[in-house]
């Protein structure tokens, strides 16, 4: 299917190993092949999993800023994984439960619910108990905490003072994620 004369700008993630990814409609497609005039091919992340055979071609903007969609080919034998964007704007992938992001300083948070959560100790972290406590503790007065055991969310989500750091548009199609150590 040729795309019309208002071609929509593509839109590109990393990867878990930092190169890009192409999202597009919730699928996302790794770089295949380079082809001339500075198109390129990328292929459905489910191809070779699921052998998805959708397929999408991008090429240069005429106006000179970035890649437009040119050519979205085949239909997807699937459906679109579940992603979000973390506070810090990272795009991740959802599986189910809670997930463990890390700071640019090396600190451990766990993400559950929209909201994020830390320990007071790091030699807590590595324990099998722990208690995590609200990252707007201090700063909104929230006394929310999660109790994990071999990494496993204990109890029912807790009741915050605010509303969650993420998006709201996000949360509504999201949900919850592995934790990931």
């Amino acid at each position: 299917m040729l795309l019309g004369l208002e071609d929509p700008p593509a839109v590109y993630v990393p990867s878990r190993t930092g190169k890009a990814l192409l999202l597009h409609e919730g699928y996302t497609f790794y770089l295949k092949n380079l082809q001339s005039f500075g198109r390129k091919q990328w292929y459905c992340s489910s191809r070779d999993m699921a052998g998805c055979r959708a397929d999408v071609i991008t090429a240069p903007s005429k106006t000179g800023d970035g890649d437009i969609l040119f050519l979205v080919r085949g239909r997807h034998i699937h459906r679109p994984p579940n992603y979000y964007f973390t506070p810090d704007g990272k795009y991740v992938r959802q599986l189910g439960g809670a997930r463990y992001l890390f700071t640019p300083r090396g600190g451990k948070l766990l993400l559950y619910g929209g909201n994020t959560y830390f320990v007071n100790c790091r030699k807590k972290q590595e324990r099998a108990r722990v208690l995590w406590y609200c990252s707007s503790r201090k700063s909104r007065n929230c006394p929310a905490s999660i109790l994990t055991i071999y990494d496993r969310v204990l109890g029912q989500p807790p009741v915050h003072t605010h509303p969650p750091k993420m998006s709201n548009m996000y949360l509504s199609e999201k949900r919850d994620v592995h934790m990931q150590s």
